[in-house]
């Protein structure tokens, strides 16, 4: 489908916790999003009131057009996690799911310490696991939750041995606008499908 501004760059904005309600501004799939990604007040909520999400918008002709959210692993300092992540139903077929993987792959792949990224995908989800297997997922270890799977990225880069998370948080050179925290949460998307992450809630220590 094509809209407005379908030519123009497609942009990507860090949104602080204050402009969190910019994603009801993103048409989404409301049967993809019941199914998969539950509310997006979860999501909000996440952002706001979580140690570590961080969440980014994409933008085409100064409309959002999807968003994904990411954290660290609270229990590995090496591990990142690929929060929710969504694109807008007057987007697809456009390449911005594949365009905010890939842009998500970038940022934590440049975060000191982080070894691999790790996302949950609907074992029925098959649009996400065919964009999850040519971006170089494999599944994990680590055991599925329900119906999803946990699939691996790596980053290629050796761990900082030793670290505890909050150091690895505080290393210099750390753009501030980025602020990793320390919870983790979910994800979802509808092009290139949605799934979830971590088991855990919001304002929560696991």
């Amino acid at each position: 489908m094509c809209t407005p501004g379908s030519n123009a760059p497609l942009k990507f904005r860090h949104v602080g916790r204050a402009d969190a309600d910019i994603l009801s501004r993103i048409p989404l799939d409301p049967e993809a999003v019941s199914r998969f990604l539950g509310s997006l007040d979860t999501v909000r909520e996440l952002v706001r009131s979580g140690l570590a999400h961080v969440l980014i918008v994409a933008e085409r002709g100064g409309e959002p057009v999807g968003f994904y959210v990411t954290h660290p692993d609270p229990m590995d300092g090496a591990t990142w996690w690929l929060g929710y992540l969504a694109v807008s139903t007057r987007a697809q077929g456009l390449g911005v799911g594949r365009a905010m993987l890939a842009h998500a792959l970038r940022r934590l792949a440049a975060v000191p310490g982080c070894r691999r990224v790790l996302l949950l995908c609907d074992h029925e989800n098959t649009h996400a696991r065919h964009l999850y297997d040519r971006m170089g997922f494999l599944p994990s270890e680590r055991e599925d939750e329900g119906s999803e799977e946990v699939l691996a990225w790596n980053t290629g880069r050796a761990p900082l041995v030793g670290l505890p998370l909050p150091r690895l948080l505080a290393l210099p050179g750390r753009r501030r606008r980025i602020r990793l925290r320390e919870t983790a949460g979910p994800h979802a998307a509808r092009a290139i499908a949605a799934t979830r992450g971590p088991p855990f809630r919001a304002g929560t220590n696991p």
